[in-house]
């Protein structure tokens, strides 16, 4: 073999090499550009769902936005890509969320008409989404119970039942909203999932006074949930729970558990007001002064500091009409805090008291 003969084999060989390595690198980026948008998207969920029932925190707006950038980057850069029709689905879900339907609604249309079959079925979905948003009540209704009807994906129908409980909250129909809810649940695939969803049914329940449905809802987040503050407040509204449904033993009882176990140390001021609470339910006047004592000398410049001196004021008022003593504890709850619910009530009563 020449020299000739023996450098153009070389040479072809270290051609192929450098051409599978500039395609393996292309699949790398467009990869690692995909992810990053996934992860974004991850990002803003958790700061959505951790959220739900209020405005878009500023963090999410700006992770959706990212997700945008990312998956424009992918479809511009890589268009035949197989990560095309998925960095399309993430960029209409982040307008979705980022309240731009109209938008959000030419993407999934795009999708249901020119995209694979997996993302072309999802699309439906959000599109039935977009008519509710569009006012399109019944319509939305009718596509997503008709996606349940087909569907045997766990996965998809936990997420149907999610966005049906929306639309029946909305619409103040809450029996159905708690029965699609309830079924999220059931229908979820993981623990993390499943403890959101109770959670939001404990709170929604408690706040229509639903106790027996609370209690349960609650008990499923200590369960299921893995976030401490959820857990957290899930023991403490089961005493609330307890003692508002006259269970007063089983509420004291876990109360004083939960005193001596310093994994909950940090609801140990509101545990101490509410067997104050429990102490005055039961006319044990003395022992619910004692408490309320305890805790405004315990937990100063807290919410529960701030309540003891609101119930202090209560008492004085109303079982022992001293106007000086209830004024002065009245003018001490928002000194203590100003998040109380009862603090402005606190305040009328003071200049009630002064005018009286």
């Amino acid at each position: 073999m020449n020299f000739r003969t023996e450098f153009m084999q070389k040479f072809q060989r270290y051609k192929i090499w450098i051409t599978l390595l500039t395609i393996s690198m292309a699949g790398c980026a467009y990869f690692n550009t995909f992810y990053n948008a996934e992860q974004y998207y991850v990002k803003a969920e958790k700061i959505r769902l951790e959220n739900a029932g209020e405005s878009l925190p500023a963090s999410a707006i700006d992770s959706y936005n990212k997700v945008i950038e990312k998956s424009n980057k992918v479809i511009a850069e890589y268009p035949d890509s197989k990560y095309h029709d998925p960095a399309l689905l993430l960029i209409g879900k982040a307008r979705f969320y980022k309240r731009e339907y109209k938008t959000a609604e030419k993407i999934f249309k795009q999708l249901q008409q020119q995209g694979l079959p997996e993302y072309s079925h999802e699309a439906n979905y959000w599109l039935a989404l977009c008519k509710w948003k569009f006012g399109k009540i019944q319509p939305a209704i009718d596509d997503l119970l008709q996606i349940l009807e087909g569907s045997e994906d766990k996965k998809e129908m936990s997420s149907v039942n999610l966005s049906l409980a929306d639309i029946y909250l909305e619409i103040n129909d809450d029996n159905k909203a708690f029965e699609s809810l309830e079924e999220a649940a059931k229908l979820s695939s993981t623990d993390s999932e499943r403890g959101q969803i109770y959670h939001r049914i404990s709170n929604l329940a408690y706040e229509r006074r639903d106790l027996d449905r609370a209690l349960k809802a609650f008990k499923n987040v200590m369960k299921y949930s893995l976030s401490k503050t959820y857990i957290e407040e899930a023991n403490l509204m089961t005493v609330r729970i307890y003692r508002e449904m006259g269970e007063l033993d089983k509420a004291s009882d876990r109360i004083k558990i939960m005193l001596l176990d310093e994994s909950f140390s940090s609801i140990h001021a509101d545990l101490e007001l509410e067997l104050a609470k429990l102490y005055q339910e039961q006319d044990e006047w003395e022992q619910a002064l004692t408490r309320l004592a305890s805790i405004t000398e315990s937990y100063k410049k807290t919410k529960a500091s701030a309540e003891a001196y609101f119930l202090f004021g209560e008492y004085e008022l109303y079982h022992r009409w001293n106007l000086e003593d209830a004024k002065k504890y009245y003018g001490n709850v928002m000194r203590e805090s100003r998040k109380l619910d009862e603090g402005p009530a606190a305040d009328i009563k003071v200049k009630e008291i002064t005018a009286y």
